[in-house]
């Protein structure tokens, strides 16, 4: 189970909308909603340096003033470059006289924001250059491109080596992942993934004509339908692909989390994926059932425009996203050919999705793509006055025209310029009870200005009061925020919330998340989490570094190592080889044996062997269990009579332990049978573990 972190990220962003008195998008009234939500912006660090040497106080400054919580700064692009200084690679850095990383944060954190250092991963002109043999293999034409083999070795452990400095040498609160995925299902065609799929079963040439059935004008089913259809190869590419993209993510994760663990570590993901598993999978062998292991959340990327699409697809994504299980900040297209109504009724949709029964917990905000590419536009009403002051903050081109058109039941009757708008503009009455300010570059580039109207009508503070539309040589966009002048202003001044971390649990001395490393054990599964938490625990590991075998039969000598952990593997002086036949002195398991036999919760066979490898049984398990809290002293005293039908089956020596068990409700029998000669799993043992 993974700990919603919308009220951890709840303080920062209610603090920051107290500092300002800014209500984010949509409903001014809906205190609650804007308190919990995220609302983000990615930027490049180039645009910052771009913006003049204060060009992150500037920015960020008017981040602030909209109420945005979340920046996620590209610090390294598709090019390889790195937008930060303090790197053992500064040939790698796109520029040595200024530490944009650094240069965010200072103008971040003062003001309740968090800064995510936005990585693009997979794709890599600078290391593709250096490294060619790590390249993905066109299926057509070679090693044509920059993108990088997920599972080459020498990679992650570069980009390894990426997250690991920028969580040492800067104060980042997340680490967000780009282009963590194939670009294309014709990549991915070297002969070592060849010989990987055919190890895994897979048919290749049938494989090559699907392909070339879809991509190449060949003859036969294509690739997608054949997934589609269940066919067992196109399902081994898809498990192909998705498995080296989660192998490589994980590699990264578990070198951020070693540095930092409590980091945020998010991700954005293409949004067709989540609506076609076929195109997903194979296509990019990203999954968003994958995503849901892997990161605190995910940015479906749902670029209406783009893909030729409307409001309601783009909650469709976000469902989709949150029906597999993934917290999800939507990401929305603020760049062309998005309006400010295209983006006010995205953000509306993602509102009521924050305010569902159903989707509400998972939904947490919304993160726009990206800085400078749309306007702003914040709106201050006074009920009390019938006035309305529209602050306009332009990151592009000159403005030509400002357009407000007020929520229904409101007409404007007058309008002016208040300040850094042109002389020359005009002020035009037009239909539907709207106004309009326009003229000749009415409003200059990387400018701000501030308009005033005169309205009509009563107000309802449970809508947007307007929408502000804005057109450079075509329409363009803004993001509207609001803002109620009628309510008083506390005069306490506010210190800013320190930046909040999510914090997961897979049990309840958990106090973060792990990554889960074993491919056999998957979310839906019933002992998921009492695996998750023995291992997160260090009662239990796997059987390798990526298969737990929960279905596997437990061995005497995996069980007292489990008790030997839950001691705090103290020292031990008994030496097991010489106690126990069987028993190798450089055995993984040797001196939990001797810890056992010293403490007398392991006794042995008369012959003298231990048996290592035997499986335990149900009796066996439970009576180390109870020698176990013996020897730490805790009351075993309880008794319950073994009232089921194979009770005669229990053997003398576990008959003490079976009836405590019963009593402590450890066991309750199945069908009215102990089973005490039953195996034991690995997984049994791991759902023991997390009830004691």
């Amino acid at each position: 189970m993974r700990k919603s972190i919308l009220s951890r990220l709840c303080c920062v962003v209610l603090c920051c909308a107290l500092m300002i008195g800014v209500m984010p998008a949509a409903f001014a009234a809906d205190t609650e909603s804007s308190g919990k939500e995220i609302i983000g912006e990615w930027i490049w660090a180039s645009t910052v340096a771009d913006a003049g040497e204060d060009g992150a106080e500037k920015l960020i400054g008017r981040c602030a003033e909209m109420g945005v919580t979340d920046l996620y700064l590209l610090v390294k692009g598709t090019g390889g470059t790195l937008g930060y200084l303090k790197t053992q690679y500064p040939d790698n850095c796109s520029r040595t006289d200024r530490d944009v990383l650094q240069e965010v944060i200072d103008a971040a954190h003062p003001r309740g924001i968090r800064v995510h250092a936005w990585l693009c991963n997979m794709e890599d002109e600078l290391y593709k250059t250096a490294h060619p043999e790590s390249g993905m293999w066109h299926y057509v034409r070679e090693r044509d491109n920059n993108r990088i083999n997920p599972y080459d070795e020498g990679y992650q452990a570069y980009m390894s080596s990426i997250v690991t400095e920028l969580l040492t040498n800067y104060d980042i609160d997340g680490i967000h992942f780009d282009y963590i995925r194939y670009n294309h299902a014709c990549n991915g065609w070297s002969a070592t993934d060849k010989q990987n799929l055919a190890a895994l079963g897979a048919d290749v040439g049938h494989l090559q004509q699907m392909i070339e059935a879809e991509f190449y004008g060949g003859e036969g089913e294509s690739i997608f339908d054949a997934y589609n259809r269940g066919d067992r190869d196109a399902l081994l590419l898809a498990k192909y692909r998705r498995d080296n993209v989660v192998n490589y993510a994980k590699v990264i994760i578990a070198a951020a989390r070693a540095v930092k663990p409590e980091i945020i570590i998010s991700a954005a993901l293409q949004p067709d994926g989540v609506l076609d598993p076929a195109f997903g999978n194979i296509h990019y062998g990203q999954s968003y059932e994958d995503a849901v292991e892997l990161y605190d959340y995910i940015c479906p990327m749902a670029y209406s425009g783009d893909f030729k699409k409307d409001a309601a697809w783009v909650s469709s994504v976000a469902e989709a996203a949150i029906k597999e299980g993934n917290q999800v900040v939507v990401g929305l297209q603020a760049y062309d050919p998005a309006t400010s109504k295209n983006l006010m009724d995205e953000v509306n949709v993602v509102k009521q999705l924050e305010k569902s029964a159903e989707y509400g917990e998972q939904t947490l905000g919304y993160a726009l793509f990206r800085t400078t590419q749309f306007g702003y536009a914040k709106v201050s009403y006074d009920t009390g006055k019938n006035e309305m002051t529209v602050k306009v903050i332009n990151p592009g081109g000159a403005y030509q025209w400002v357009q407000v058109e007020l929520q229904d039941g409101l007409t404007a009757i007058s309008g002016e310029v208040v300040e850094g708008f042109a002389a020359d503009t005009t002020v035009e009455l037009v239909e539907g009870g709207a106004i309009k300010f326009s003229g000749t570059d009415m409003l200059a580039a990387d400018s701000e200005g501030t308009l005033r109207l005169k309205y009509e009508g009563t107000l309802n503070p449970d809508e947007a009061p307007a929408l502000v539309r804005i057109y450079i040589t075509n329409e363009s966009r803004a993001l509207n925020v609001y803002e109620d002048v009628t309510k008083p202003v506390d005069p306490t001044p506010v210190v800013p919330t320190p930046i909040i971390r999510p914090e997961h649990w897979f049990g309840a001395s958990v106090a973060h998340p792990v990554v889960n490393p074993f491919r056999d054990v998957s979310k839906g599964s019933w002992y998921y989490d009492d695996v998750m938490y023995a291992f997160e625990n260090g009662l239990m590991n796997g059987v390798s570094t990526t298969r737990f075998a929960p279905e596997k039969a437990l061995t005497r000598a995996e069980l007292v190592t489990v008790l030997y952990r839950m001691a705090d593997s103290p020292a031990v002086s008994a030496d097991a080889a010489r106690v126990f036949s069987d028993v190798s002195a450089g055995a993984w398991y040797a001196g939990a044996v001797g810890w056992g036999y010293e403490t007398g919760i392991v006794k042995g066979y008369s012959n003298g062997t231990f048996a290592p490898d035997a499986e335990v049984t149900r009796e066996e398990m439970i009576t180390f269990l109870y020698r176990y809290y013996q020897m730490q002293g805790e009351d075993v005293s309880a008794s319950a009579a073994l009232n089921f039908s194979d009770a005669g089956n229990v053997n003398t020596f576990a008959l003490d332990a079976m009836r405590w068990a019963v009593a402590e409700g450890i066991l309750t029998g199945s069908e009215g049978r102990l089973l005490p000669k039953g195996q034991t799993t690995r997984a049994q043992m791991a759902a023991v573990l997390s009830r004691l």
